[in-house]
């Protein structure tokens, strides 16, 4: 489960790293530390990931990765509009 969260990371900051750095420089960070952003958004899926993998021991494997990957999915369509329209 966390090698999988784990990839996930990896394909969602290399696909919305320009969107997250403008967001973040939004936000007020500073263009020096969005690596620093970066780290925080990925040990906090990883911790997560962690944090899930404890609580659904007893759920069938299937119906967790499932919902994991749904909200994933959910997330990321939800980050991407919000990182679209604020830009505009």
């Amino acid at each position: 489960m966390i090698m999988l969260v784990a990839a996930l990371v990896a394909v969602c900051l290399c696909c919305l790293e320009p969107i997250l750095v403008l967001r973040l420089e939004e936000l007020g960070m500073d263009e020096d530390n969005t690596g620093l952003g970066y780290v925080l958004m990925s040990v906090t899926y990883v911790v997560g990931a962690a944090l899930i993998s404890v609580l659904t021991r007893n759920v069938d494997t299937r119906i967790t990765v499932s919902v994991c990957l749904l909200g994933e999915a959910l997330s990321l369509f939800i980050i991407s509009a919000y990182g679209t329209n604020s830009l505009t």
